[in-house]
């Protein structure tokens, strides 16, 4: 029974081994965020009525720092001080949602057609 018994233990051991070895490897290394906190990034930024549309989302994760980083669609008459306003608004409630969180935000006028990440992504 001996024999079995420390079997046992050692499995015991070496799993709980590999959970803590791979959660200390994904707090050093930088990874993308979970679809489920991109989707709900995206979701946070167009609830504001004054965005027309995001792309170029960016995230990674740092030990326990989010980094998001995105681009905003906004009217392109709107002035500079609104504009900024709303961007300020946009990346407040993100951090309210994923409160480590740093947010940078680029507005760009709607319509205007760029170079897309995603769109050099799909190539």
């Amino acid at each position: 029974m001996d024999p079995l018994f420390a079997c046992g233990i050692a499995v015991y051991i070496l799993f709980t081994a590999r959970r803590i070895m791979s959660d200390a490897f994904n707090e050093l290394l930088d990874r993308e965020l979970p679809e489920s906190r991109r989707r709900l990034i995206r979701d946070t930024a167009n609830r504001h009525a004054g965005v027309y549309g995001i792309h170029d989302l960016r995230t990674r994760s740092s030990g326990r720092i989010d980094f998001i980083e995105l681009h905003l669609e906004l009217d392109g008459d709107m002035p500079l001080r609104q504009a900024h306003r709303i961007a300020d608004e946009v990346a407040a409630a993100i951090r309210r949602e994923i409160p480590a969180a740093d947010v940078v935000i680029h507005q760009d006028p709607a319509g205007l057609r760029e170079d897309r990440l995603e769109e050099n992504l799909a190539d």
